[in-house]
């Protein structure tokens, strides 16, 4: 979005290609976390300048690479994708990533162990124990209505932390907030914790040189991220002038800022 507001803004004529329903990838997913809804107050500012620069959005489309090649110039900006670490019984049908909980892709279960403990681990934590209660507006249309407000769910949540310290990824001014905000819902954070085995029901873990076994019915991964796979680059880099930024580029210490300066400075490189 920051790319093709930029290139408009230098009166280039820009298509805009998703893959998706909608618009903001993974500023749509940091929007979901509590405390994190003015993510989508970037998201309302690209769409409506989007719009007012005339780009020609095209939704949930993949181009060819003949498609790409018409243009005489293509930023892919196609992001990040969920690391898997390839873990024992990883392929289980209740192992799931951050992205397939965050955008709603599966069923949230009730035994809870999220592997990872960065920025994303924590954010998941947060996520998934906050919605153990109803939401704010759901609360207050049930006092409204004089209605029986529903019991919080009983959700368990462990957080495996491989390392002493957990919170990579957070700013030191925050990660005492994010780490008390954890205590205040209940998560249990394991440090010093490696997985030995996924299984149908539980995670068999190395905790502190002591084998122990977590009860899991659903096993989260935020193992960290890595470049969404594009496989048609080189063919169209003989046929089309090709950008990539953000995410695409580079996916170790990817964030925000240098994704949408990246994304700026390659719209100011088209002459």
């Amino acid at each position: 979005m920051a790319a093709a507001v930029a290139a408009a803004m230098r009166g280039h004529e820009v298509t805009l290609y998703e893959r998706d329903r909608e618009l903001g990838g993974q500023f749509r997913m940091a929007a979901r976390i509590p405390g994190k809804a003015e993510f989508y107050e970037t998201i309302r500012y690209y769409e409506e300048m989007l719009e007012r620069l005339a780009v020609t959005v095209t939704m949930q489309t993949e181009p060819t690479v003949d498609e790409l090649a018409s243009f005489e110039d293509v930023i892919v900006a196609v992001g990040v994708e969920p690391k898997r670490p390839s873990l024992p019984g990883e392929d289980l049908p209740h192992v799931v990533t951050y992205a397939q909980i965050l955008n709603g892709q599966v069923q949230v279960g009730r035994n809870i162990v999220i592997v990872g403990a960065g920025g994303i681990g924590c954010d998941v934590a947060t996520y998934l124990a906050e919605h153990r209660h109803a939401s704010p507006e759901a609360a207050s249309f049930f006092r409204a209505q004089r209605l029986v407000e529903p019991a919080s769910l009983a959700r368990n949540i462990t957080v495996l932390a491989r390392s002493e310290r957990y919170g990579h990824g957070i700013g030191r001014s925050t990660r005492w907030v994010v780490k008390q905000e954890l205590q205040r819902l209940g998560v249990d954070v394991l440090t010093g914790a490696s997985v030995r085995d996924i299984r149908p029901d539980t995670v068999v873990i190395d905790h502190d040189g002591q084998e122990k076994v977590v009860a899991a019915d659903q096993v989260v991964l935020c193992t960290g991220q890595e470049s969404a796979r594009v496989d048609w680059l080189d063919e169209l880099a003989a046929k089309a002038r090709v950008h990539v930024v953000g995410g695409a580029r580079e996916s170790r210490g990817i964030n925000a800022a240098r994704a949408i300066r990246e994304a700026f400075a390659a719209a100011y490189r088209i002459e």
